[in-house]
């Protein structure tokens, strides 16, 4: 079996998985928030202190935590993907990046 890998593979496909990593994350981030302000919203009357993200994150509570729950795994998938594509990558260049 023979094979050519072209450099540019790797930078190409972490372009395309970029947009989905950072969606995830940022999903990921509203969501560890919604306790915290939740509980500050119990606790404040008024909360035109908070910016506007952040209302927005108490306002779309419900929806980001569906979302979350419809991809548990997706961040950790994400990650998996990047490092296997540099294990591969080295693989393929006889090195072993493992240990």
């Amino acid at each position: 079996i023979s094979y050519e890998l072209c450099d540019q593979s790797i930078p190409h496909s972490l372009r395309l998985i970029h947009p989905k990593l950072d969606e995830q994350l940022l999903l990921a981030k509203k969501v560890q928030l919604i306790d915290a302000l939740k509980e500050l919203s119990m606790h404040e009357n008024n909360l035109e202190f908070l910016s506007p993200e952040y209302k927005d994150i108490i306002h779309n509570a419900e929806q980001l935590q569906a979302a979350f729950k419809l991809q548990p795994c997706h961040l950790e998938r994400l990650y998996g993907m990047i490092t296997d594509l540099y294990i591969d990558k080295f693989k393929f260049k006889g090195l072993n990046v493992k240990s």
